[in-house]
């Protein structure tokens, strides 16, 4: 679980009130039974900050709550299981409040957040922050993260990244249950560090400040020897004419180096040979049957539900749990994502999508009408 830090605590005097008290502020008081013996801990629900641990007998006492109408928040296990629940207390200046009492052999199961950042323009989202707003303040970073233990309910996701504008979702959490989303960023304009100028692109790819997008070039020094850089769509294409490589191809005559990778769907793209095996091809393509072979990189930089795929590399990077699937003894397949039903499909945008275990598993992944 991510827990916001502990703020520190002011004194109490005997009498029930504060020392030199702050009359914004007030202190609560209560008990949660059956708690295990660590770990549970209670903070005000949209001021993380003033938190407090279990005692060994499940009392504990949170300082400096805002005065008012106030929710805690109660995180404890129970019979090994993490629970959390909501819990409300009137919290009056200078003074100390009661919570109501709870037993944790009682409480709902904890739920959680599954977040997945995927920035446009072929950025990477490793330095992506989550926010759980009223729940878990403090930021989480990397590309995916899981956010919990949060109470059932409806809380705001908040996402960011550095180039990129912030973007909030609603997101409902069920009992014990998880909640997956991918949050699309969008560049930031206005940013004079925009996109990938701040938030840097994949190895294979280079950052143009005008639009700070990722692209395969921005001039001839990024291209192999034969290619020049497209300035058009910063690509690098054949100086001999013909397709270049990851070109569509359907023979070996349409691409300048005259070597075609096929794919089982009957298309294939252009590609080197590699007679002296891996350091003949460029960086992140495979020495594989005398050819490089890269057929993620030739489809798109961006993997979607539905695209094409050889392995789960770009399908994972872009899919939250994603994978590729592929039919017995194809060469290529599809990318896919788990999900519970067919509904959860149909709501990632799928028509006519249905929700099967995989072959040969029993784990559940969106698949098409058709078999990959």
């Amino acid at each position: 679980a991510h827990i916001p830090a502990i703020g520190a605590l002011a004194a109490l005097a005997a009498c029930g009130g504060l020392e030199n008290p702050d009359l914004a502020v007030g202190v609560v008081s209560g008990r949660v039974a059956n708690a295990a013996a660590s770990g549970g801990y209670v903070y005000v629900l949209g001021a993380p900050d003033r938190q407090a641990g279990l005692a060994s007998d499940g009392s504990y006492t949170v300082n400096r709550v805002p005065v008012g109408a106030q929710q805690l928040v109660l995180v404890a296990a129970a019979g090994g299981v993490t629970r959390a629940e909501l819990v409300p207390v009137d919290v009056m200046p200078g003074m100390r409040a009661q919570a109501p009492d709870r037993d944790a052999a009682a409480m709902s199961p904890a739920g959680r957040i599954l977040a997945a950042a995927l920035p446009f323009g072929g950025s990477l989202a490793s330095k992506a922050r989550f926010t759980v707003d009223g729940t878990v303040y403090q930021d989480v970073g990397a590309g995916t993260v899981v956010v919990g233990d949060l109470p059932a309910g409806t809380w705001t996701l908040t996402t960011r990244l550095p180039g990129f504008r912030a973007k909030k979702s609603a997101l409902v959490v069920s009992a014990g249950g998880d909640s997956s989303t991918e949050e699309h960023l969008d560049i930031d304009d206005e940013d004079e560090e925009r996109g990938c100028l701040s938030a840097t692109c994949s190895s294979d790819l280079h950052c143009y400040g005008g639009d700070g997008e990722c692209y395969a070039c921005l001039g001839d020094a990024d291209c192999q020897s034969g290619e020049t850089c497209d300035p058009g769509t910063r690509t690098c294409v054949a100086s001999s004419g013909g397709g270049a490589y990851c070109d569509s191809a359907s023979s070996a005559s349409q691409c300048a180096s005259g070597v075609m990778v096929p794919t089982s769907t009957g298309l294939g793209y252009c590609s080197l040979a590699c007679p002296g095996g891996q350091p003949d091809c460029p960086s992140g393509w495979q020495c594989q049957a005398g050819t490089c072979q890269v057929l993620e990189k030739c489809v798109d930089v961006r993997a979607t539900f539905g695209s094409t795929c050889v392995n789960g590399d770009g399908c994972s990077e872009h899919l939250f749990g994603g994978l590729c699937l592929k039919a017995e003894g194809a060469d290529a397949g599809i990318c896919t994502a788990p999900c519970a039903s067919d509904r959860s499909c149909a709501d990632a945008g799928l028509s006519g999508w249905t929700c099967l275990p995989r072959p040969g598993g029993t784990s559940l992944y969106c698949q098409p009408p058709s078999p990959p």
